[in-house]
């Protein structure tokens, strides 16, 4: 039998990820012959989605968070890959001494599978070891809540998150992810869009992590109307944040101009 290259050998990384990539592929060509016989398996499509689950590999592999372990990561990965596809319910993963629940529409979900709590290494490298217990905390763009966790589990029961979300199956999400935690006190849900002024606005549905408010004419995906508020019209529950995050794509600007005070 082929010896497995090990970790640090020349060729350690490449073994699981064509391991990846044959069993994502076997899985493909699986499919496609159950359903008929005589149907004719289309090989660009199966080129496609090995060369997906290799970039995938690759990126779980070269992720500063999986540099101790990425063999492991690669069948967690795998894992997560494989459960999305046969069982609809979400599943829930331990993180930072929570709990997320994760529904295999989320790419957010996705990352924290790939790569840990940390997925965006640079960014919570930083809040890790900037913020304190007590800290107050601003999340705009908070999605399923892995920022708003991830600093909650920082600042203690002392500190406080605003955490900010506008779609409203994200937001059911968000607050299960915060309610199962028992940080319903701690971390404080508004669920509208912020902008520069108050009102109501036309927001994405459809587009996951690139929910946004909708531009005029912006056909991209469904919207739905929600609330608007300015930074300044959140209710007040903590003090002046000691990091404030936000994650708005591209609508940063409007909802800057909202915080004049």
């Amino acid at each position: 039998a082929a010896r497995v290259p090990a970790s640090g050998e020349p060729g350690a990384h490449e073994a699981p990820v064509r391991a990846l990539t044959r069993h994502v592929v076997g899985m493909r060509d699986a499919r496609s012959r159950s359903a008929s016989d005589d149907r004719v398996i289309d090989r660009s499509r199966v080129r496609d989605h090995a060369d997906r689950a290799r970039q995938i590999a690759t990126r779980i592999l070269e992720h500063p968070a999986n540099a101790a372990h990425p063999r492991r990561a690669l069948v967690r990965a795998g894992w997560w890959q494989v459960r999305k596809r046969v069982w609809p319910r979400p599943a829930d993963i331990a993180f930072e001494g929570f709990t997320l629940r994760c529904h295999r529409d989320s790419s957010s979900a996705s990352n924290v599978w790939y790569s840990t709590s940390r997925y965006d290494h640079p960014e919570l490298t930083v809040l890790d070891r900037y913020l304190r217990r007590g800290d107050h905390v601003l999340d705009v763009g908070a999605n399923i809540g892995t920022y708003s966790l991830f600093m909650a589990a920082r600042i203690g029961v002392e500190g406080r998150v605003v955490a900010v979300e506008a779609e409203p199956v994200t937001v059911r999400r968000l607050r299960h992810n915060i309610a199962a935690n028992g940080l319903d006190g701690r971390v404080l849900l508004h669920d509208v869009a912020v902008d520069s002024q108050p009102g109501s606005v036309e927001f994405f549905t459809d587009l996951d992590v690139a929910n946004a408010i909708a531009p005029s004419g912006d056909a991209r995906g469904s919207s739905v109307t929600v609330r608007s508020a300015t930074l300044d019209d959140l209710p007040a529950g903590c003090g002046p944040p000691a990091v404030a995050k936000m994650d708005v794509e591209g609508v940063e600007v409007r909802a800057l101009e909202g915080a004049t005070g």
